[in-house]
C-alpha cells in the first residue's frame, strides 16, 4: 500500500481522546488481504489519548502486534499518526484561541 490511509478523526466523549477511523473500502479491503483476510473485515476504530504534555498519541486500547488483528491496528496508528497528531494539536490551538 504506496497510498498513505484516509481517515476521520472524531472526537471520543471523553476529553482529549479521539477516534481513528479509515474511511476507504479499497484500502481497508488489501490491510485485510495483507494480514491474510479472504474477505473485507469490519474494522473498530482506533482510539486514543493525546498527551498534551509530551505531544504525543496514544492507543487506549492494547493490542497483539504477533496477530493478523494487531498488525492492522499498529499499521493504522503508524500510517495516521502524523496527520492525525497535526488534526488534534490545531483543534486544540483553535479551541485554546476561542477561550481568549
Amino acid at each position: 500500500m504506496a497510498s498513505k490511509l484516509a481517515f476521520q478523526l472524531s472526537e471520543a466523549g471523553v476529553p482529549n481522546r479521539y477516534s481513528i477511523r479509515l474511511v476507504d473500502r479499497k484500502q481497508i479491503a488489501a490491510l485485510a488481504q495483507d494480514q491474510g483476510f479472504r474477505k473485507p473485515i469490519p474494522l473498530e476504530p482506533i482510539v486514543v489519548v493525546y498527551d498534551e504534555g509530551n505531544g504525543e498519541l496514544v492507543p487506549v486500547e492494547s493490542f497483539d502486534d504477533n496477530t493478523p488483528s494487531g498488525r492492522i491496528a499498529m499499521k493504522i496508528i503508524c500510517d495516521t499518526y502524523a496527520d492525525a497528531l497535526k488534526e488534534i494539536a490545531s483543534r486544540h490551538a483553535h479551541g485554546a484561541q476561542s477561550q481568549l
